[in-house]
């Protein structure tokens, strides 16, 4: 194995490489033989999104209402006219 090779004549990081390698050896044949997974990347890639859509007002059930001038009125039900939502002045 070419850690103990390094060990005896190896450079000086080397044999510190080596050495580390040699005491986590059980995280690096962990590391080494584990199945990759993009679980987590997913996870957060999907909060992230959701984050946007409710940052955005595109997220939920009262966001397709808006009137013409395209901006949406989060605040009303989808079925309320934007009229009769707003107080006589």
């Amino acid at each position: 194995m070419w850690l103990a090779d390094v060990r005896l004549d190896g450079r000086r990081e080397l044999r510190t490489l080596a050495a580390g390698i040699q005491r986590d050896h059980a995280a690096v044949l962990a590391a080494l033989t584990a199945t990759p997974t993009s679980g987590a990347v997913e996870g957060n890639v999907t909060r992230i999104k959701l984050l946007k859509r409710q940052m955005y007002g595109t997220a939920g059930p009262t966001s397709t209402y808006c009137d013409a001038a395209s901006s949406c009125h989060l605040d009303q039900p989808t079925d309320t006219p934007k009229s009769a939502a707003e107080p006589e002045k």
